[in-house]
């Protein structure tokens, strides 16, 4: 393992002290070690480098998983962001991709997260329409309408030439979640994003 630069650490964890269950299946697991380790019975299973960092994988994602589902709070996120290994695109773009991050976690500096955050006297929208939440940004602002009308072209592009089926419902959840509807292929949803990379770009509001 130091070969491939792999640190290996073992720790002592007292989990089997005075349940008698346990205590046998401890008992079992350092006798069959131990035959192994004299050579006196080999292991059923050989692990590979490929695969012990493939269960290492496993073994950390379920508990991080279940932390995300039950933790408080950031119910914005959880619901763009179900699953902890989900991949969200990013670009080259710094100030761009900080401000879809921020939409992603719901803290921008838009009026209405200002507003909560005690950093302006008012929620409404420079349009006077509106709150300026990350929904009104995205699909209402009439502010923005020119930039959102190349966003929405292409975003119908993609659904009518993949041929899919059902009427096309453009939501915050469509624009900022990765792999939001299962029936938009991976590419496509990549090339979602970037239409939305460049329509958060072009509206030059920074936040």
């Amino acid at each position: 393992m130091y070969e491939y630069g792999l640190g290996v650490k073992i720790l002592w964890v007292p989990g089997h002290a005075g349940v008698e269950g346990n205590e046998k299946a401890d008992s079992l697991a350092k006798l069959k070690a131990k035959n192994v380790y004299d050579d006196q019975q080999l292991g059923e299973h050989k692990l590979s480098l490929s695969g012990a960092i493939q269960l290492s994988k496993k073994l950390a994602v379920k508990p991080w998983q279940r932390y995300w589902e039950r933790c408080e709070g950031a119910v914005h996120t959880k619901q763009l962001l179900p699953y902890v290994t989900t991949k969200v695109l990013l670009l080259a773009d710094r100030k761009t991709g900080v401000m879809y991050c921020r939409l992603l976690l719901g803290d921008t500096m838009l009026n209405e997260d200002c507003f909560r955050c005690g950093f302006t006297t008012s929620p409404i929208c420079e349009c006077g329409s509106d709150r300026e939440s990350i929904e009104h940004f995205l699909l209402f602002c009439p502010k923005y309408s020119e930039q959102r009308n190349k966003l929405y072209n292409t975003i119908s592009d993609l659904w009518f030439s993949s041929y899919l089926s059902g009427a096309l419902d453009v939501s915050v959840g469509l624009l900022l979640g990765p792999g939001w509807d299962h029936r938009i292929a991976r590419k496509d949803d990549e090339k979602l994003k970037l239409a939305l990379f460049d329509f958060i770009a072009n509206t030059r509001r920074n936040f």
